[in-house]
């Protein structure tokens, strides 16, 4: 968290507010954020592993027309912040986000014509530290390098924040919602962050539990917004059951294991999508107390400027 906030301090362009919701155990981030001068904390009272409902509560005490989120293990370059409000010169423009640098081999270069993307068979591309040395309309952006524009936020009631467990797909379902509204969805390689990959709240990163709510919460995601007898369900679950045949030629004994996790996964987001489904009523706008309290806060103009993050 210190980290983050020395890197927010260093920005060509000084943010208008920075907020930092904390859901952790014990008071050392609270502590740390008492040392830095014009830094808002507020506490996540759903605590640790509930991060989307902390960037709705973020959202609830902002007040520019750009909001940008990072994660507390992203490192924002000194031009993060300026490259990343340049592509909302474009009035069509409803998200930006950017490169998340893990310091792998090669990476950026490699996957650099598959950034954001949706494929046809509903698996996602992802490869966010890749640089394609120019700006691309994506499907979606990553969480820890994202930013909205205040009304497309407004209009959609704010983050949707029932993808349980690991909450993977929470970025990807509101990048997919601000594209149904007709905006553009921007991924800038000119605002970098440096992602280390902090520890998981619960497990280890693509631990049994990650591969097990990546499943379910994918399945959840591809049902609520494209529904269960779209091709992209269809095709998604014959390509899964292709990769599992292959990885049990390959290594048994472990692919018979994930296998098995991904299948439970795969079930439970059928049922996780068919009760969302039905609470949804077809309506990607979210609907209920939170989102009403979001679209009412952040329908609220608090700046007459244009550009403002």
């Amino acid at each position: 968290m210190r980290q983050c906030l020395l890197h927010l301090q260093k920005q060509t362009v000084a943010p208008l507010e920075v907020i930092v919701v904390d859901g952790s155990k014990d008071k050392r981030t609270s502590d740390i954020v008492a040392q830095f001068e014009d830094v808002q904390y507020i506490e996540n009272p759903l605590g640790y592993g509930h991060m989307t409902h902390g960037r709705n509560l973020g959202l609830l005490a902002a007040h520019g027309q750009i909001l940008a989120f990072l994660d507390d293990d992203s490192y924002a370059h000194p031009t993060w912040l300026e490259k990343i409000v340049e592509p909302y010169s474009d009035a069509k423009v409803g998200a930006v986000g950017g490169r998340a640098l893990r310091g792998t081999p090669d990476e950026a270069t490699k996957g650099a014509d598959d950034i954001g993307t949706f494929k046809s068979y509903g698996f996602l591309g992802g490869n966010f530290g890749a640089d394609s040395l120019r700006d691309l309309d994506v499907f979606h952006l990553p969480g820890c390098n994202m930013s909205f524009r205040r009304d497309v936020l407004s209009e959609l009631g704010g983050l949707r924040d029932d993808y349980t467990g690991t909450e993977v797909r929470e970025e990807t379902d509101v990048c997919c919602r601000v594209g149904k509204l007709g905006w553009r969805v921007v991924w800038t390689p000119f605002s970098v962050v440096d992602h280390v990959a902090a520890p998981q709240a619960k497990g280890k990163r693509l631990d049994w539990r990650y591969h097990y709510f990546s499943r379910r919460n994918h399945i959840a995601f591809l049902g609520r917004n494209f529904g269960l007898r779209s091709l992209y369900m269809r095709r998604y679950f014959f390509r899964t059951l292709r990769g599992a045949f292959k990885r049990f030629a390959e290594r048994p004994k472990v692919a018979l294991f994930y296998f098995a996790i991904e299948i439970a996964g795969f079930f439970a987001g059928l049922s996780a999508a068919l009760v969302l489904i039905k609470r949804d009523k077809g309506d990607f706008r979210r609907r209920d107390t939170m989102g009403q309290k979001l679209r009412d806060h952040l329908g609220h103009n608090f700046s007459k400027e244009t550009i403002k993050a």
